[in-house]
């Protein structure tokens, strides 16, 4: 099963990425990267895996944490997951610079 990111999961991937690339180091951003998608490929193996956050006739949309204070929320159907976006915890935004 193959999966799609949508633009707004896109862009909030490239953003912590960015973030974690500056603040954290290359080696955690690494690791994030390689959760995120190994954590996408289960889902891609067991779409059902996720907790269900709404349900309607035409889809039912899911979360899974892919990686401490990441979920995933996705979409699937017999062939795609969607990814719809991606929630991070607040522990893991940078402090403003006042």
């Amino acid at each position: 099963m193959r999966y799609v990111f949508s633009t707004l999961a896109q862009k909030q991937y490239e953003r912590k990425v960015n973030w974690y690339l500056r603040c954290r180091g290359k080696d955690f951003e690494r690791s994030f990267t390689k959760n995120l998608f190994s954590t996408i490929d289960a889902i891609a193996q067991m779409p059902t895996i996720g907790r269900i956050e709404r349900q309607s006739k035409q889809c039912t949309y899911r979360s899974f944490l892919a990686h401490p204070g990441c979920l995933i929320f996705y979409v699937h159907t017999a062939t795609l997951i969607r990814i719809q976006r991606l929630h991070f915890s607040s522990m893991q935004t940078p402090l403003s610079q006042n």
